[in-house]
């Protein structure tokens, strides 16, 4: 039995439309998968590259109906990850301390979201639906 010892509940947003978001530098198109109030987990199709770990990335996120957040963090860590039988990298990003403070108001917009699902542990969703259009 593992311990998840993350200080904030995460919330897999791998299908919650209503956030858009954004990281900066990146391999390739990212799509975010996980977000708490310290940190989020986003998916790149893209396995090759020179895009390292522990450098410091810019992350925005835009909830429905609220201006866009520009949060600063490190990319902590990234490994192989298969999403809709492709395989591709989960980037793990740690939000910087003075950002978690502007990032609460999205974390409460998600919250109360019924679409959003609680996720448990360090589960990475494995599939990610087509966006609607």
């Amino acid at each position: 039995m593992s311990i998840d010892r993350r200080r904030h509940t995460r919330y897999d947003v791998s299908e919650l439309w209503k956030l858009k978001s954004s990281l900066t530098p990146a391999p390739s198109a990212c799509h975010l998968m996980t977000m708490s109030a310290g940190g989020c987990g986003f998916w790149s199709p893209d396995v090759q590259g020179d895009f390292g770990t522990t450098v410091k990335v810019t992350c925005h996120f835009t909830y429905e109906g609220m201006s866009t957040v520009e949060v600063k963090g490190d990319l902590l860590y990234r490994y192989p990850h298969p999403v809709n039988g492709q395989l591709g990298q989960f980037l793990g990003v740690k939000f910087d301390e003075a950002s978690i403070e502007l990032i609460r108001p999205v974390i409460e917009a998600i919250d109360a979201d019924p679409q959003y699902r609680k996720e448990v542990g360090a589960v990475v969703p494995k599939k990610v639906a087509t966006p609607r259009r």
